[in-house]
């Protein structure tokens, strides 16, 4: 307590000492730091997502190898209770070789990670708490926030500055995710959601941590696939482009985005209690059939940009339909299913328009069409166009049909 003290006095003298030009000393100091802004985003797309309703109809994905699932009361897409507990988002210009599998020791962890943002959010679709009281939702603008979050803006996360560099890792770390609609031999049943009782929902934290049928033995070796939410540009042969942060005074901007709106799906768990049926991600990626895990399906990108920098993308050729997406791409990075695009949005008629992307690199413009309707654009149609983007403001544009048919890209 004495050195806080002794802190919050330094603090309030600097801020009394005037300059020559009678400007507050701290003002000052403070206004030498680079300006890092944090924005959230739990879409596939990072521009114009499409609404809840305009996804499957407005009905919940169903996962194809779970025949047995109860949709007594399934509400649909847009009315899914959804909530979500953050904890803090980390970033790493470091790299051990072998990513998260090289921490094995809190001392590790604190060496790798640099810590962006640490102050805790919980986004949620509706009030999870009778007391309001109770409700972290409630007194930290999640409601809010959960809008931001899900309708292509981004939720704007508390941060801190950290220091220049090319930076190779970023870490949500997601405490806890629970969804609605949760049963268990035709009967409905309730879980907890930040020690509060929420009704007909599962808290699927601990099953979407590992693949579906990874055993008890591997999971020691391995890092959880949510906890944190990892993304990486460090691969074999890359440059990476995306998470450049220079020591400039100017406003630069964090933006990390996974795939949850989109890639919502019903599935099938047997357990020991039986068989029950519960909302997770679409497993587009890792094929699950009533194993209790199913991790491995939300993808996770983070990138750099500074507003004062940035172009903008205007497509044309674009033939609306809900299962075709515009991805934009860095063409240097060579698995691309292991990542979100660097920018995406929803094929609609006319022009499409992508904001935010940073000059001086080469993209690579995709049409991607979700063919197994599970909510993620797996398939890639054509061979896309390669185009380059020069040190902005401004704008260009770039045709690609796209949306007319599975044939038919650029």
């Amino acid at each position: 307590m004495r050195k806080l003290t002794l802190v919050l006095i330094g603090l309030i003298s600097l801020a009394s000492c005037r300059s020559k030009d009678d400007e507050p000393l701290l003002s000052m100091l403070l206004d030498t730091n680079s300006k890092t802004v944090v924005i959230l985003k739990g879409t596939y797309a990072s521009d114009s997502p499409l609404a809840m309703n305009e996804i499957n109809g407005n009905q919940l994905f169903r996962d194809a190898q779970d025949t047995s699932l109860d949709v007594t009361g399934l509400p649909g897409y847009a009315d899914l209770p959804i909530y979500l507990d953050i904890g803090e988002i980390r970033l790493s210009t470091r790299d051990y070789g072998t990513g998260l599998w090289g921490i094995e020791t809190a001392k590790d962890a604190r060496a790798f990670w640099d810590i962006i943002a640490s102050e805790r959010q919980v986004y949620c679709s509706q009030p999870y708490s009778a007391s309001l009281e109770n409700d972290s939702c409630y007194s930290t603008g999640g409601l809010v926030n959960y809008q931001e979050f899900m309708n292509g803006r981004g939720a704007l996360y508390p941060s801190r500055d950290v220091g220049p560099g090319v930076y190779l890792h970023a870490g949500v770390f997601v405490r806890a995710v629970a969804l609605g609609h949760h049963r268990l031999g035709n009967v409905a049943q309730n879980d907890t959601f930040d020690n509060n009782t929420i009704f007909n929902a599962a808290n699927i934290t601990t099953t979407v941590q590992y693949d579906p049928d990874t055993n008890d033995a591997l999971k020691q070796l391995l890092a959880p696939q949510w906890f944190p939410l990892h993304f990486t540009s460090v691969m074999s042969n890359i440059t990476p482009n995306s998470m450049i942060m220079t020591n400039d005074r100017t406003t630069r901007v964090v933006e990390i985005r996974f795939n949850i709106k989109e890639n919502l799906m019903v599935h099938g768990i047997s357990d020991t209690s039986g068989y029950r049926t519960i909302v997770g991600f679409s497993d587009w990626r890792k094929g699950h059939a009533q194993q209790r895990d199913l991790g491995g399906n939300v993808l996770m990108r983070a990138r750099v940009y500074y507003p004062d920098y940035v172009n903008t993308l205007v497509i044309t050729g674009g033939t609306q339909n809900s299962r075709y997406y515009y991805a934009v791409v860095d063409p240097l990075e060579t698995f691309i299913e292991d990542n979100l695009p660097v920018a995406a949005t929803p094929v609609r008629n006319g022009n499409n328009v992508i904001q935010n992307l940073m000059g001086g690199v080469n993209y690579l413009l995709q049409c991607r069409y979700d063919a197994n309707n599970d909510g993620y654009p797996e398939t890639i149609v054509g061979p896309g166009t390669t185009f380059g983007v020069l040190p902005g403001p401004g704008s260009l544009t770039v045709s690609c049909p796209c949306g007319s048919s599975p044939s038919s890209g650029c």
